[in-house]
C-alpha cells in the first residue's frame, strides 16, 4: 500500500490507521462488500465468520505521464487480473470505471488540435492525411501502408518531435548513464540526439541505432570528433526493435521510458488532430538492470570502442616528445586520453591495464611539469632582475612586471602559481613604500628606534610628522637609572627636549578604548599602538624593531618599518623630487 489518506507508508511496515472507523468501513466496502455494504444493509454485526482466507497480492502503480504538457496520473492495478483496483487508485486520481488497465490507457488519450496555417508539422500531417484517404479511396490499402511507413520515417512526425523536445528534463535528473535504442531515425532526430549529447558533458551516452546511411554518418563523425564526442559510444546494428531510453535516477533506480509506434493522424469533422502518446516509465533496481540487461551491453560497446580508443592511445604517445614539451593543455590531454574508456574500467580483467596506463600518463606529465618548472622559473628571474636593476622604480615600473606576471600565470596550472609568490610579495612592498614616499606621514615611534638611533629627528626631517606616546618617554625615562642603557637613553630625553618646539613634533597620550577587544590593555606596545590608531586618516607608520610589535601593527593595518627600511622610502621620496626635477629643467632648456 503506497498511497492511503496522504500517508505514504513504505513496504513491510504498513501504517494504516485501524482506529480510524470510517476508514475501516470504507475499505471494507470495497474490498469485502459480500460481508459488509450497508447499502445492501449487511454489516459486521449480522455476519457470520464460517471460513478465514488470507490473500495476498501485488499492486503496481503506473504512472503515465504526458510529456508534452507536463501532466501526470497514475493508476493501481493488478497485474493477474489486468484490472483495475478501484479503492487504492482513487486517492490520487478519479475514479476509474474502465474494466482493464488498458482500456483505461486508450481512454487517456488526448486530442490536441493544431492550426494548420500557423504549424509546419500540422502541414506535413495534413499532406500525408490527403494521400491515405486518395489511397483509400482507390481501394488500396497496399499504397496506404506504404504511405504510412513513409510518414513514420519523415523527419517531421510529431511524436519524435515531442519525445526529443522533452527527454531532456528527464536527463537533467539523471546520473551517470544513458541509454538509447533507436529505430528508423531521421536526420533531424540525429541532430537532436547531438545536442542532448553536448549539452549533457558530465554524462554517458550509450546509442544503438538500426544501421542506415544517416546512422554511419553519426557514427563517423562521433569517431573522429573525439574531443567533442567522449561521452558518447554508438553501435550500429542490423535490427532495433524498441525504442527505449533509459537513464539512472536519484534513487539509485533505473527509469526506461518506451515509445511506440503512434497511431495515424486523424481528420475529424474537417480539424486536424493528432493523437498524443504516453510514454510510459517503469522503475527497476539498479542491481537487477546490472545483472540482467546492461553487462552483456556494455561488452559490446567495449568489443567495438576499446580496440579504437587504444590504438588512439598508442599513436598519441608515440608522438608525443616530452623532451621540450611545456603547454598546459597537453598535460590536460594526457589527464583525458582515457575518458572514453572509464565506463569499460570494471569489465573484464582490465585492472593491469589501466595500471599500466596510469603509470604512462603520471610519466608523461611529471616530464611536462619539469620542463615547466625551468621554464617558469627562468621567467620569473628576469624579471626579478629586471625589477632589482632599476634603482628608482615608480608605481607605473611595477604595474607593468605586475602585468606581465599575470600574463604568464595565465599560461600556469593552479599549482604552479605559488612560484610567483616571493616576486609579488617583493612588488606589493615596494609599491606600498613608494605610496607612503609619495605622502606625508605621521611616524610613531617606538622606544627601542630612539635607542639604536638617539638622532631619528633629524634623520627624519622637517617633512614629516613625528609623533611620540607618554608610554615611550615614560619607558625611557625609566631605562636612565639602568647603567648599560642610561647614556643611551639621556641621549634620547634630551634630543627629543632639543626638537620639541618644532612644528613637526607632536606628543599624544594614548586611548586605549580604540584597541580591538581581544589586545591586551596594559602591554606597552599596545597603548604605543593606540597613539597610532589616533592618525588613521594621516598615513601612520610605525617605527619600530621590533618584531612582535610589527606583526600586531599589520593585524591594525598599520605600516611598519624599522630604521633602514624607512631610510629606504625617504630616499624614494628624494629621488623621486630629483627626477622631477631633472625633468623640469630639461623642459624649461
Amino acid at each position: 500500500f503506497e498511497f492511503i489518506k496522504g500517508v505514504r507508508v513504505e513496504n513491510g511496515d504498513c501504517k494504516i490507521d485501524f482506529e480510524d472507523e470510517g476508514f475501516l468501513k470504507t475499505f471494507a466496502k470495497s474490498q469485502i462488500p459480500q460481508i459488509y455494504n450497508p447499502d445492501t444493509l449487511s454489516s459486521f454485526k449480522d455476519s457470520e465468520c464460517i471460513n478465514v482466507s488470507h490473500f495476498k497480492t501485488i499492486l503496481y502503480r503506473i504512472y503515465l505521464l504526458d510529456i508534452s504538457n507536463g501532466k501526470l496520473s497514475s493508476i493501481v492495478f493488478e497485474p493477474t487480473s489486468k484490472s483495475a483496483n478501484d479503492f487504492f487508485s482513487e486517492y490520487d486520481c478519479k475514479r476509474i470505471n474502465h474494466k482493464t488497465f488498458m482500456d483505461f490507457v486508450k481512454s487517456n488519450f488526448q486530442l490536441q488540435d493544431y492550426k494548420i496555417e500557423k504549424n509546419n508539422i500540422a502541414q506535413n500531417l495534413t499532406n500525408y492525411q490527403k494521400k491515405i484517404n486518395v489511397a483509400l479511396e482507390e481501394k488500396s490499402s497496399e499504397e496506404a501502408i506504404a504511405i504510412l511507413d513513409e510518414y513514420f520515417k519523415d523527419s517531421l512526425f510529431i511524436e519524435p518531435e515531442i519525445f526529443f523536445n522533452n527527454i531532456s528534463k528527464f536527463i537533467g535528473f539523471s546520473k551517470q548513464e544513458i541509454w538509447f535504442l533507436l529505430k528508423d531515425v531521421s536526420k533531424k532526430e540525429i541532430d537532436a540526439i547531438k545536442n542532448l549529447t553536448i549539452n549533457s558533458k558530465e554524462k554517458y551516452f550509450f546509442i544503438y541505432l538500426e544501421n542506415n546511411e544517416i546512422s554511419q554518418q553519426l557514427y563517423d563523425e562521433i569517431n573522429k570528433a573525439n574531443e567533442q564526442f567522449q561521452n558518447v559510444y554508438i553501435l550500429l546494428m542490423d535490427s532495433v526493435v524498441e525504442f527505449n531510453v533509459l537513464f539512472k535516477s536519484d534513487n539509485k533506480t533505473w527509469n526506461v521510458f518506451k515509445r511506440e509506434k503512434s497511431n495515424i493522424p486523424i481528420s475529424i469533422n474537417g480539424d486536424l488532430h493528432q493523437i498524443e502518446k504516453h510514454f510510459l516509465c517503469r522503475n527497476i533496481t539498479e542491481f537487477d538492470l546490472e545483472e540482467k540487461y546492461l553487462n552483456k551491453y556494455r561488452v559490446s560497446f567495449a568489443k567495438e570502442y576499446v580496440p579504437i580508443v587504444d590504438k588512439n592511445i598508442k599513436v598519441f604517445f608515440n608522438e608525443l616528445n616530452t623532451d621540450d614539451e611545456t603547454g598546459k593543455d597537453k598535460i590536460a590531454s594526457i589527464n583525458n586520453i582515457d575518458t572514453k574508456l572509464l565506463p569499460f574500467k570494471n569489465l573484464g580483467n582490465s585492472r593491469n591495464y589501466f595500471q599500466s596506463l596510469e603509470r604512462q600518463k603520471q610519466q608523461a606529465i611529471n616530464s611536462i611539469l619539469q620542463n615547466r618548472m625551468h621554464k617558469i622559473t627562468s621567467d620569473i628571474e628576469k624579471l626579478s632582475k629586471k625589477f632589482t636593476e632599476n634603482t628608482n622604480p615608480t608605481i607605473g615600473f611595477i604595474e607593468k612586471i605586475e602585468a606581465q606576471i599575470e600574463k604568464e600565470k595565465e599560461k600556469c596550472l593552479d599549482e604552479e602559481f605559488t612560484l610567483f609568490v616571493e616576486l609579488e610579495a617583493k612588488l606589493k612592498i615596494t609599491k606600498k613604500d613608494i605610496e607612503i614616499a609619495s605622502q606625508r606621514k605621521s611616524i610613531i615611534i617606538d622606544t627601542n628606534i630612539l635607542l639604536e638611533e638617539p638622532n631619528i629627528i633629524e634623520i627624519i626631517g622637517q617633512q614629516q610628522t613625528i609623533i611620540f606616546s607618554g608610554k615611550v618617554i615614560d619607558e625611557l625615562d625609566n631605562l636612565k637609572v639602568k647603567p648599560d642603557l642610561k647614556d643611551k637613553a639621556q641621549n634620547a630625553i634630551r634630543n627629543i627636549h632639543k626638537h620639541r618646539q618644532d612644528k613637526n613634533i607632536r606628543f599624544n597620550t594614548s586611548k586605549i578604548d580604540n584597541l580591538p577587544s581581544d589586545f591586551n590593555k596594559k602591554s606597552p606596545d599596545n597603548i604605543i599602538l593606540s597613539v597610532a590608531l589616533q592618525y588613521m586618516k594621516r598615513n601612520p607608520v610605525i617605527l619600530t624593531n621590533d618584531k612582535g610589535m610589527s606583526i600586531k601593527a599589520k593585524t591594525l593595518e598599520i605600516p611598519a618599518k624599522n630604521i633602514t627600511e624607512l631610510k629606504n622610502i625617504l630616499g624614494m621620496k628624494k629621488q623621486a623630487k630629483s627626477t622631477n626635477k631633472n625633468r623640469t629643467n630639461k623642459r624649461r632648456k
